[in-house]
């Protein structure tokens, strides 16, 4: 008797070991770093599952499913947008510093991605708000839509781009966890 208790506990304790290993390698897997690191070389990233630090410099604040975030001091920013198990980005969470686990993933903006914004059959998970508080733009981004402006500047890009499109990176959130000073 005493030895089949002692084999059960020897056997638990193997098996919780290897659990544990499996928790920690996969912890281990997911890359951390920061904006800069991120975007300077966002396609080696692609369809990866990181985590992100930096500011949260904006929160959409048409539900508060996009934000940006930089590093303090920079110009780069990583467009973030929750996924469908995640409840909205707080706007409190703007100045604060973050860690973002995510998938990253780019996404190419082309004509018909804005002939559908035009027929207002794209719903813009991308960040279209209106750069003022007043007129045309500022009642369409009110309402959910894209201003005409936002679309004539994606025109241009896109004209302008040798392959016929644009990209956009994003990370999309699975978790964010608040650096507490």
């Amino acid at each position: 008797m005493t030895t089949r208790i002692a084999l059960i506990f020897i056997l638990a304790v193997v098996l919780s070991g290897c659990s544990n290993q499996e928790t920690q390698d996969e912890a281990s897997s997911v890359k951390k770093m920061d904006v800069e690191q991120l975007m300077d070389a966002p396609s080696s990233h692609l369809d990866q599952t990181i985590t992100v630090e930096g500011v949260v410099t904006h929160v959409c604040k048409h539900g508060g499913k996009r934000l940006h975030l930089s590093k303090s001091g920079s110009d780069q920013m990583v467009r973030v947008r929750t996924t469908k198990n995640m409840a909205p980005f707080d706007r409190e969470l703007e100045g604060s510093t973050v860690q973002i686990s995510g998938t990253f993933v780019e996404e190419r903006l082309d004509q018909a991605y804005l002939d559908k914004l035009r027929k207002g059959e794209e719903e813009g998970d991308h960040h279209h708000e209106a750069s003022g508080d007043e007129g045309a733009d500022a009642q369409a981004a009110e309402q959910g839509q894209v201003s005409e402006a936002f679309i004539q500047e994606m025109q241009q890009k896109i004209d302008q781009s040798e392959k016929g499109y644009i990209v956009e990176y994003w990370l999309n959130a699975e978790k964010i966890k608040q650096n507490h000073l």
